[in-house]
């Protein structure tokens, strides 16, 4: 996704962060709060909780951003 969907869920983070702990739920509360958005540090804790390369972890972001009807209504303002 662009980096405007992610300023987007950043800037309306906490609703969204609800779907990232559906999707991820080895993230804790600290870490939600840490990410407040920004891709990067969502990609950095992933592989932090769940021990996984950064190949995977971006695979896994891309998958989630695809499948994320949040994404898809931002996209399409």
């Amino acid at each position: 996704m662009g980096s405007t969907d992610w300023m987007t869920a950043s800037a309306d983070w906490s609703n969204f962060k609800g779907l990232v702990l559906a999707n991820w739920r080895k993230l804790t509360d600290s870490d939600l709060s840490g990410i407040c958005g920004d891709r990067g540090r969502l990609a950095m804790r992933i592989q932090e909780r769940y021990y996984l390369t950064g190949a995977e972890t971006e695979r896994q972001i891309r998958s989630f951003e695809a499948r994320c009807d949040y994404f898809r209504a931002v996209s399409s303002r």
